[in-house]
Parts: C-alpha cells; structure tokens; sequence
C-alpha cells in the first residue's frame, strides 16, 4: 500500500453506533482533537489503513450486510489521549459500543469486515475461557 506521510491524524472509526453513542463519541473526540470518521457499509471492502487516512482508498465497494454490533477503531491516538477517551465513555454511562481495536501495521491494511471477524473470533475465544474457568470451579 501506498502511505500518505503527513496525513495521520488522530482519528476514530466509528462503526454502526447507536444515535446516542455517534452523540457521546462525537463530542469526545472534539474535546480531544480527534477525527471521528463514519464508516458506510460500503466502505466495509477498504483497508482500515485506507479508512483512517493512511493510505489512499482503493475503491472497493461491499455489498454485504452491516456487522452486527457497534464498533471504534482508534488510528494514531496517543496512548494518553484513548485513555481519557475511554475514560470519557465509562463516564457518559452509555452503553459502550461492543468492539474497540487500534489500527496497528498488521491489521491497517485489513479490510473492515476482516478485521471484524478477527475481533469477534478473539472475544469468543476470551469468553470460552473465561467460561470454562468458572465451570471448573476456579472464580
């Protein structure tokens, strides 16, 4: 993939957020100077790199069906910066959206729906562990 050097701003990708968290993630990332970025269902078929300004788009359309649950890719934002972020929506006391992942040089280049399978595959397995944890007895 090509870079765009100078191009990385602090960004969010947002992704199928219920209205009140477009509303909370909104002003979050405007008092803290990131650049929240709605993603179309079209969009689904373009790296996250592409995405988040990185790269330029390659024009891919998805056809599929939305992901089912809301998502946050973080891009560039300094760790202290996602901290006060996440900090930010533990406060609001909304509901926080279901998956949140950091753009990295492996996944940048994924697609959206790729990078959705990943993370749900990762939670499942997080969860079968933590399940059978508590069934053998060990809380």
């Amino acid at each position: 993939m090509q870079e765009n050097k100078g191009n990385e701003k602090p960004t969010v990708l947002c992704l199928e957020l219920t209205g009140e968290q477009k509303n909370t993630v909104a002003a979050l990332c405007v008092k803290l100077g990131l650049r929240p970025v709605p993603v179309t269902v079209g969009d689904y078929a373009e790296p996250v790199g592409a995405l988040a300004g990185k790269y330029e788009k390659i024009g891919n359309v998805y056809e599929g069906t939305p992901i089912p649950e809301p998502m946050l890719v973080f891009a560039f934002v300094p760790d202290p910066t996602l901290q006060r972020f996440l900090g930010g929506l533990r406060e609001s006391g909304i509901r926080r959206p279901s998956l949140l992942a950091c753009m990295t040089e492996t996944n940048a280049d994924w697609t959206v729906d790729q990078l959705y399978r990943e993370l749900s595959r990762e939670r499942d397995a997080i969860y079968a562990k933590k399940r059978q944890h508590e069934a053998e007895g060990n809380h």
